[in-house]
Parts: structure tokens; sequence; C-alpha cells
């Protein structure tokens, strides 16, 4: 029996393969834009998008609005991808799906490298300091999770 999620990106590939190519360059860089998909879906997707675009020009892009964002993301590293898109403090959100939440946060992403060991060359601190910034600045909450716990711990910790 064929997967319906393989087949679905296969056919979906097929209708867009001519939009595929600028100046020459096949695939100038996919990323695959889901919101509402968990991880071992993300799996069955990459690997019907992996057999027809090359893994150095796939990207990911994950909204985090089912909390399933980094658990897919981690999933898309284990593959071999190796370009992931992400917002400060989680801005961005999508004008097709009313409620939707923003982009995964890149503070959330970079704080899970770290822990892997990955090495990002961003500074963390530098980082959440800009996405408090543009928080206050544009009136919304920070959607970034590790950069409100790392905010409150280091706050409780210089209380002691």
């Amino acid at each position: 029996m064929q997967d319906p999620i393989k087949s679905g990106m296969l056919k979906f590939m097929d209708k867009g393969k001519d939009l595929m190519e600028v100046d020459g360059d096949p695939f100038p860089e996919m990323a695959v834009d889901i919101n509402m998909i968990w991880p071992g879906t993300v799996v069955r997707m990459l690997e019907a998008v992996m057999d027809i675009v090359p893994i150095e020009k796939l990207a990911v892009h994950f909204h985090d609005t089912y909390g399933q964002a980094l658990s897919n993301i981690l999933i898309s590293l284990q593959m071999g991808i190796s370009t992931v898109d992400s917002s400060v403090a989680g801005l961005g959100g999508c004008p097709y799906a009313k409620g939707a939440s923003g982009n995964v946060a890149t503070e959330d992403v970079v704080y899970m490298l770290n822990g892997l060991g990955v090495k990002t060359g961003v500074n963390l601190e530098k980082l959440m300091f800009a996405g408090e910034y543009i928080s206050k600045h544009l009136g919304r909450p920070n959607g970034s999770k590790a950069a409100i716990a790392l905010r409150r711990s280091t706050a409780n910790a210089s209380k002691l």
C-alpha cells in the first residue's frame, strides 16, 4: 500500500518541478513550510522530497502552533537537513491559518543546538536581547520559551 503522505508530496513536487529552477540552478532552495505536523510525518515527507531534491538544497520551516517545531527540527537534522528557518522571538504567523502561532523562535533553536553540541556561532545572550527588544517595540509577548525561562532563572538566581 502506498503511503499517502509520500504520494501527496510526490504529486506536489511533480506539479511544481518547472518552478524549481532559478537562473539555471535547479532547486535553489526548497523550504518545507509546515504548520500542523509531527515528527513521524516529517520523516515521511522528507524521504519523499529527498528522492527528488538534493538534501543540501532543502531547508525546513516550522511553526510552533502545536509545540512540535523543535522535535520536527531535530528529526530533520538527523535526516541531514542543515538549513532551518526561524525568527527572533518567534515572530511571524500565517495569514491562511487563523490562530496559528509564529515561526519557531530562533532563540529556542539555538538553545537546542547548543545542548546538542552544535556550534552555531550565535551569541544566545545577544539574540535573547534582540528578541526582548523587538517584542517590547511591537507590544507583543516574546514567543521564545528558552529566552523566557533563561531570563526567569537568571532573575531568580540574582535574588539569592
